[in-house]
């Protein structure tokens, strides 16, 4: 089930980590571009079709899965590198508005299956959601890359375009997925054509 997740939004609780740090760290910690220029801006609604509409269990929030693999891309990152930040680096957390979080909403499934499912869609409507994104985003992702030089170099479009692109194991889950929907379709219209028959109606054979 989509839930927007509106983190950045709220105030700091007791319990927030940046209460543990020193005001030299804090001012370290402070100017975060990614923070207040890049994950304010992403809007969550366009992916709210690839979750079910029924009440189910809230899926981990959109704007951190986004934010994280155009960290991933723009640092040369893996998956496991970037789950591995998010649960120990303060500086990822901060970034991401989740250090008030007692545990980081993410794994290399997460990011994986999320991936799946934006191809899964635009192979299915031609929506790209992801480079939609980027596009949208691309003004301050130009910007990010400017002030933080550790960033790599590279355009929006091949920002979306490697984002996109899917390990072994995301490929297989694709695969059997498709498979798995495909036969459940002709299984429900040979269903349909042996009911037909056996009423007596007009159809076509099995």
């Amino acid at each position: 089930m989509f839930v927007a997740n509106h983190s950045h939004e709220y105030q700091l609780s007791f319990l927030d980590k940046d209460n543990d740090l020193t005001e030299r760290e804090k001012r370290f910690l402070n100017p975060s571009w990614s923070k207040y220029s890049i994950f304010p801006k992403i809007d969550e609604k366009p992916y709210a079709v690839l979750y079910s509409e029924q009440s189910s269990r809230p899926n981990t929030p959109v704007n951190v899965i986004l934010e994280e693999l155009l960290i991933k891309e723009l640092s040369g990152l893996s998956d496991e590198d970037m789950v591995t930040g998010l649960m120990f680096d303060i500086r990822h957390q901060y970034a991401l508005h989740m250090t008030s979080f007692t545990e980081q909403p993410l794994s290399n499934r997460t990011l994986g299956c999320f991936r799946a499912r934006c191809t899964a869609y635009k192979t299915k409507t031609g929506t790209d959601l992801i480079k939609n994104t980027v596009t949208q985003l691309s003004k301050e992702l130009a910007e990010m890359m400017k002030i933080d030089t550790s960033f790599k170099r590279m355009d929006s479009m091949m920002v979306a375009s490697n984002i996109k692109k899917m390990g072994k194991l995301e490929l297989l889950y694709t695969c059997v997925a498709n498979l798995a929907k495909e036969q459940t379709i002709e299984s429900e219209e040979g269903e349909l054509r042996l009911k037909t028959k056996e009423d007596g109606k007009m159809g076509p054979s099995i």
